[in-house]
């Protein structure tokens, strides 16, 4: 319903309820029990109640009415896709390599190099990695022991995730998950 209409039928109502209110309305000119149903039917028509009624059935506890939340849903995907955007950008994709490579069970073999050095001390200055505990080793003794020789070598022996780490890790599996099930419910719909 057009917003004009909608003001005009609100305007009228409330103009009804002013008239009866204030007692220029009375007796046989007062409204019975079916104009007082339609003026709550006008109202929720300006509500907007009826464009957002999704279903309406009837149910072991009665009348159930169920609202749509496409309005919602489609405010809550634009803030997922701006937390997923926000989240993959604080780190890069071979910082979020290391990241999972330290979280995984098992080794994490990696190779020495400049960019790959500067991704580690990127993720220790966050507070995503720190020193190994069972080494007590950190970045210099990655660059003593490595850097001359390019074989591949187990991080874990240097480096290992923190708490900090695992949650950012957890928190962009889980906004990745909750995207892609919108991104799939989205075209479900598009193809109705």
């Amino acid at each position: 319903m057009k917003i004009g209409s909608k003001v005009l039928i609100a305007m009228l109502t409330f103009g009804y309820i002013v008239l009866l209110l204030t007692g220029k309305i009375n007796g046989q000119a007062r409204l019975a029990w079916p104009e007082f149903a339609l003026i709550v039917f006008v109202v929720l028509v300006v509500g907007d109640f009826f464009d957002r009624l999704s279903e309406l059935s009837f149910g072991k506890e009665g009348l159930h009415i169920i609202t749509r939340i496409e309005d919602k849903q489609k405010a809550q995907a634009v803030d997922l896709a701006a937390v997923r955007i926000a989240l993959s950008g604080l780190v890069t994709k071979y910082e979020y390599a290391h990241l999972a490579g330290l979280n995984a069970t098992g080794a994490y073999g990696v190779r020495f190099g400049n960019i790959f050095f500067e991704e580690i001390k990127r993720l220790d200055a966050i507070g995503f990695v720190k020193v190994a505990e069972r080494n007590g080793r950190g970045f210099n003794a990655i660059r003593e022991d490595h850097e001359s020789n390019q074989e591949i070598f187990d991080l874990k022996d240097y480096m290992q995730i923190t708490d900090e780490g695992r949650v950012y890790l957890q928190a962009r599996t889980r906004v990745s998950a909750l995207t892609e099930s919108a991104d799939l419910l989205k075209a479900q719909r598009a193809a109705v």
